[in-house]
């Protein structure tokens, strides 16, 4: 897959400074209405890896609708979803190490997607 990385990836996206560790939980809501964001883990990266993090868990509320006004604030490139689990892999492999082997079973999955 490194070997392939550039073909499966867009080229020198612009970095920008993201929360880093965007899951539902870490998303504060009063009343169906955001608040604020909790516990970063800031880094410089392209924002999409956030996306992807965030769509990985899978929450109700990251629709369509999420994705097309979350586009007008900041693009997200047309091929987005062609590539998203690429992304999503890194956060996988961060779980396998940081928190247990269950996530190994993600790992295969989104391999599986990335069709290497």
């Amino acid at each position: 897959m490194i070997k392939q990385i550039k073909n499966l990836v867009p080229n020198n996206p612009k970095p920008m400074l993201m929360h880093g560790d965007l899951w539902e939980g870490n998303i504060l809501f009063k009343d169906y209405k955001f608040v604020s964001f909790i516990d970063p883990g800031s880094f410089y990266g392209h924002n999409e890896m956030e996306l992807a993090y965030l769509r990985w868990f899978n929450p109700v509320f990251v629709d369509n609708d999420f994705l097309s006004k979350y586009n007008e604030y900041i693009p997200i490139n047309k091929n987005y979803l062609s590539y998203e689990p690429v992304y999503q892999l890194y956060y996988a492999l961060c779980n396998v190490v940081l928190w247990d082997n269950s996530y190994t079973f993600e790992v295969k999955n989104l391999l599986d997607k990335i069709n290497i």
